[in-house]
This record gives structure tokens, sequence and C-alpha cells, in this order.
């Protein structure tokens, strides 16, 4: 099956806009976490915990609870925003990509998605232990949100609803907006146990401080402690699995309202030693579009579904069957240094970024294979995209 070497493009893309959101997620959290950790010096000096040290103890934690809470609904606030961004960005791209493997009979034909302006709100925000609204199964369109009196059904076929968003949930069963809650309570309650159990045994301030935060405040070579380390990969976690949920959720609605070009999609699995045993498993299936188990099968899952067009497609850019995005790419940069003037440096360089290239290149003489060094660029590169930089990679204004 021949893929469009786009595909492969976004894909990076989106890694390295969840690269930028979760670090500034992660940044503003682990502020929090610092102060909170300095503002233990307000605790008297003395042995055990009194009832003065308790009193302030008692106050200091709870500013936590107050801050973690804050930086919950802010990064929620945060993910809404931006994500609405990247929905238009994902819903552009994927109706180009069908254009791209469409016949020549239907050139210009392609059934455009709509997403609700409330979708990617209730896809963050919706907490179904938080509200009296009542869950529908995934792929009903419904709109409880617009209608709640008479839980009438929202004919729109072509559309992402706010109903629908409510019911996308993380592959443990979970909603984000959920997630993140459960994130600050086990954040405070881990805060107070260390914070507890070492004025009880003794221990300084300095060295609570130090098992709360590691080294965060003191060198940029910094490692966590109990409440960061955790809590940041975790945050990480979830930023990249709602991305990807977001991403499916509009390429699989996408591919439904547009039979006559997708009818299938096959599951498609980085391969490197971190993959999942389920991706791997499923990695190369195919499924009736609208059917099978869609990614993200688990967190951090960086499987997707790939469309399978109805009909054969050509094109420079279209990476073949039994090629490796590896493979092609590195075909791609050879072909183009024949030709002079550095033009394959250039492309790949305008592909993976200038630092980004030279790390590839040095993958691939390590291993000796464009596929393994692709591999191993992608699940390593932590550059960074912003929303900007992404909506103009995508000419989104």
């Amino acid at each position: 099956m021949s893929i469009p070497e786009k595909f492969y493009r976004n894909q990076i893309d989106l890694n390295r806009y969840e690269n930028d959101l979760a670090a500034r997620l992660i940044d503003t959290y682990n502020k929090i976490m610092i102060d909170a950790a300095q503002r233990l010096q307000k605790i008297p000096v003395g042995p055990g915990l009194d009832k003065t040290r308790a009193v302030r103890l008692k106050s200091i934690l709870k500013q936590v609870k107050t801050d973690l809470d804050r930086w919950r609904n802010s990064s929620l606030g945060i993910m809404v925003k931006e994500l609405k961004d990247v929905a238009d960005i994902q819903k552009d791209f994927i109706e180009g990509l069908l254009e791209d493997i469409a016949p020549p009979e239907l050139a210009g034909q392609i059934n455009a998605l709509q997403i609700d302006p409330d979708f990617v709100d209730r896809l963050i925000r919706f907490d179904p232990t938080k509200s009296n609204q009542i869950g529908l199964p995934r792929g009903k369109v419904f709109d409880v949100f617009k209608d709640t009196t008479s839980m009438q059904a929202v004919q729109s076929r072509f559309a992402l609803t706010a109903g629908v968003g409510k019911e996308i949930v993380l592959p443990n069963g979970d909603v984000v907006a959920k997630a993140f809650r459960g994130l600050t309570e086990r954040t405070a309650d881990r805060f107070a146990h260390t914070v507890r159990q070492g004025l009880l045994e003794g221990r300084s301030l300095q060295r609570i401080q130090r098992e709360l935060i590691g080294t965060l405040d003191f060198n940029p070579r910094s490692k966590g402690g109990v409440v960061t380390s955790l809590s940041n990969a975790q945050t990480k976690t979830l930023v990249k699995t709602t991305v990807n949920q977001l991403s499916t959720e509009i390429s699989r609605k996408s591919y439904q309202i547009n039979p006559k070009i997708v009818r299938r999609w096959e599951y498609s699995a980085v391969h490197d030693q971190k993959t999942s045993a389920i991706c791997r498993a499923l990695d190369g299936k195919r499924y009736k579009v609208g059917e099978g188990p869609y990614p993200p099968q688990h967190f951090n899952c960086r499987s997707v579904d790939v469309p399978i067009p109805i009909g054969p497609i050509t094109g420079k850019e279209f990476v073949p069957d039994g090629e490796t995005y590896g493979q092609w790419f590195d075909k791609k940069v050879a072909d183009l240094n024949k030709k002079g003037d550095d033009k394959g440096t250039a492309y790949g360089q305008k592909v993976l970024g200038k630092q980004g290239f030279s790390m590839y290149k040095r993958l691939r003489s390590k291993y000796n294979s464009p596929t393994e060094a692709m591999r191993k660029f992608i699940r390593a590169d932590g550059s960074r995209t912003t929303l900007d930089e992404l909506m103009a990679i995508y000419e989104k204004k």
C-alpha cells in the first residue's frame, strides 16, 4: 500500500507540538512545586510534628492543593484553546490527504468534516463524575449539551459534535479532565505524606525539599523528586495521548464521510523496542472504516490509522508498498544530493530540522539502516514546535 509521504511528516510535526505543549505545562507545574517546597522554610525548627508545626504545615498543604487545582484548570484551558486550532489543522490536512489519494473523477469532491466549536471543549473538560449528563455510546451523534431537555439527535452526518467529544475516553476508560484531577490529587497526597513522614522522622527541611523536588531548583541538568518526576511523565503522557485521540477521531470521521475514496484503513505502529505488544500484534491489520481497534490502544501510543484508497494512486511523493519511510527518505535525500547544491541536505533539514537531520545522519551511520535510524529518531526526537510554528507549517492564519 502506497502512503503519501506527508502523512509521515505530519506525525513528526504533531510529535514536536506535543513536546512543546507538555513542556510548557510541566514548567508551570514544577514552579508550583518548587515554591511549595521552599515554603517549608516557614515551618519552625524543632523535633517531630508539634502543634505549632502542624498548624503551619496545614496552611502550606492547603495552599499546595489550591495551586494544583489552579494549574489543572489552567492546563485544561490551554489544551482546549490550542487543540481547537490543532483540530482545524488536522481536518484540513486529512482532507488534503484524501484529495491526494482520490481517483481523478472525484477530484475536488471531498466531503468536508464539520467540527462543532464545543467538540474539543467536551473532549478535554468533560468529567462524568462531576456532571449529571448522561453518557451515550461512542459514534452516536447526539449533542446533549445544546439540547438537554429533549435529548434530540443532531442529524449531522458530517460533524464531530460536542456529544461525540465527551464520549472519547483515554485507554484506561478515564476522560482527560478526570485524569488531570487524579494527577493533582495524587501529587497533593504525595507532598503531604513526604513532608509529614520527614518531620516525624526528624529529617531536615533541606532533605525533605530534596525528596520533594530533587535538584530542580539548583541546576539545569536536574532530576526531579517524588512530586515532580512521576507527575512530569504523566503530564507528558496525557498530552501525547490526547493529541493522538484528537487526530485519530478526525481522520476516522473524515474517512467515514468519504466512502467513495476510503472504505478500509490499516493499523500502523512504530516499530522499536518500546512498541507495545498490542500495537505490534495489530500492526498491518486492516479494517472497514468505523470498525476495528483504533489508536490509541494505550497511553503514549504512537500508532496511526492509515487510509487505504479504493483505487491505485500515483505520484512522486508516495512511499511505495514494501518500503519504509526511512528507506524512502534516505533515497530522496541521496537523489537530491546527486543534483548538486546540497539539495538533499536542504530537504532533510526542512523535514527534520537542522539539528534533527544531523541526529538522523548520526543514527544512520551508527545502525547502517535508514529504517532503524528513522524509527530511533522519531522516538528520541525532543524537538519542540509551538502552535504558531505548527500553524505556519500548515499555512493556517
